[in-house]
């Protein structure tokens, strides 16, 4: 499942060294080598944030990720505790106040793949959402700034809304690995079984439910945009972008006729581009 953080890193270059010999801007850089990797569609919203800011934002997305890839298989979990990525979390904390509990909880959700595939309640989907995705904007939240503390509980509202975007996105591939995060109470209150996901049928009860998800995840999005303009206005686009592509994925499934069997549904290089720069008007 591919959460909020991008593309596998299985494969890539592991670096470490001795933590008494390493200084920070190593740290980060190394930050940046794992994001750069990794192919996430938070890359250019991230470089719309001052240098500090997008340090610290590199820090969280590249523990992120490598939870993630722990959790797909394609990492080995010795790599949370890389050095590099320690004294980045630990600057990115002191500096920015990011509660330790965000952090734990990613690492929380993604472990929960790896035991739970399946979920019998949209409620019980939304707790694992909260932790892996809701865990990530609240971090995030802490160095983009705020001021009012319901701030809080939009920028939970929004990770849900992107994450049950990935989830209707990924159905196919998630399938293939034997995971359907689809509520057991939906498929049946729509006529879809397991099996119809597992092996991709496409059929018009499939349809409706995927509309019905669709539907539903712009609802969260429409509650989720309000933390946007309680952000420090520094780090306002950074957010919307995402947030902005995330949707456009939303528009791109729709245009499919909510077939998310048949091909991938994503966006082109150009169409990230294009939607990014209506977000920034």
């Amino acid at each position: 499942m591919e959460r909020n953080y991008g593309g596998s890193l299985s494969g890539g270059p592991r670096m470490s060294y001795s933590l008494s010999f390493m200084k920070l801007p190593d740290a980060y850089a190394w930050c940046r080598a794992v994001v750069a990797r990794s192919g996430t569609n938070f890359g250019v919203a991230i470089r719309l944030l001052p240098k500090a800011k997008r340090d610290a934002i590199c820090a969280i997305y590249a523990h992120c990720r490598i939870a993630d890839d722990i959790a797909d298989g394609g990492a080995d979990r010795s790599l949370l505790t890389d050095e590099h990525l320690r004294l980045a979390l630990d600057d990115v904390r002191a500096t920015w106040r990011v509660p330790r509990e965000h952090l734990d909880a990613i690492v929380d959700g993604c472990t929960m793949d790896l035991e739970k595939h399946r979920y019998a309640s949209f409620d019980e989907l939304v707790e694992y959402c909260k932790k892996v995705a809701s865990a990530v904007g609240l971090a995030c939240l802490h160095v983009f700034g705020f001021e009012e503390k319901k701030a809080l509980a939009y920028a939970e509202e929004l990770g849900i809304a992107m994450q049950l975007t990935n989830i209707i996105r990924d159905v196919k591939e998630d399938a293939a690995r034997g995971r359907i995060y689809l509520p057991a109470e939906e498929l049946k209150r729509f006529g879809v079984s397991e099996r119809d996901v597992l092996d991709g049928r496409f059929t018009p009860a499939m349809k409706a439910m995927l509309a019905f998800q669709v539907a539903r995840a712009r609802a969260w999005f429409t509650k989720g945009r309000r933390l946007l303009p309680l952000v420090h206005a520094d780090s306002r686009k950074c957010p919307a972008a995402i947030a902005t592509v995330y949707e456009a994925l939303l528009d791109r499934v729709e245009a499919s006729g909510h077939d998310v069997f048949t091909k991938r549904v994503r966006l082109t290089a150009a169409q990230k581009l294009k939607v990014l720069a209506s977000a920034l008007k």
